[in-house]
């Protein structure tokens, strides 16, 4: 709970699956590090307030399999509705599942009460692949805004063809 303080002289947050953050009214992670990491679960991480994070850079960590958003922004009720504003960041999308991505497959990267600005989202270097990281899709995802149904969502979906394990010799 940091709705108290604002946390200025951060480097930025690492929120993992079931956990619950609460924002300061003030808060802002412009040109930050903002990750998410499902901790092996299906738990949703949750930012509650308004999640600020232009410029920044976004890493969303998943087993690949997960049937809930990996982050919901939820309103606070002090006047933050939640809403997300990541225009200008770069994303990148690692895996640590054995689950490879078809082609066309979709992961809910962030689930809003209110509104998400994601003008100007790229993506960004990727995720080094390392012992708990087996796939970074960094590149072979398409991010979009989808405010079709009663929350609006940033969906992240599988575009281009992805390596085997047999191909990485």
């Amino acid at each position: 709970d940091a709705s108290a303080t604002a946390l200025t002289n951060s480097k930025g947050i690492t929120l993992l699956g079931g956990a619950t953050f609460v924002a300061n009214n003030n808060q802002d992670w412009k040109e930050k590090q903002f990750v998410v990491y499902d901790n092996g679960s299906d738990n949703s991480a949750t930012y509650q307030g308004n999640l600020t994070a232009t410029n920044s850079n976004l890493y969303f960590i998943a087993r690949g399999d997960n049937t809930n958003p990996l982050l919901k922004v939820i309103n606070n009720g002090t006047g933050n509705n939640g809403n997300v504003n990541i225009a200008g960041s770069n994303y990148n999308i690692g895996l640590t599942g054995d689950k490879i991505l078809d082609i066309g497959s979709k992961l809910t990267l962030i689930e809003a009460d209110g509104t998400i600005n994601a003008d100007n989202l790229e993506p960004g270097s990727g995720i080094k692949v390392g012992s708990t990281i087996k796939q970074d899709i960094t590149t072979n995802v398409e991010v979009s805004v989808d405010d079709s149904g009663s929350k609006e969502k940033l969906i992240a979906t599988v575009s281009g063809a992805l390596a085997t394990d047999e191909a990485s010799a």
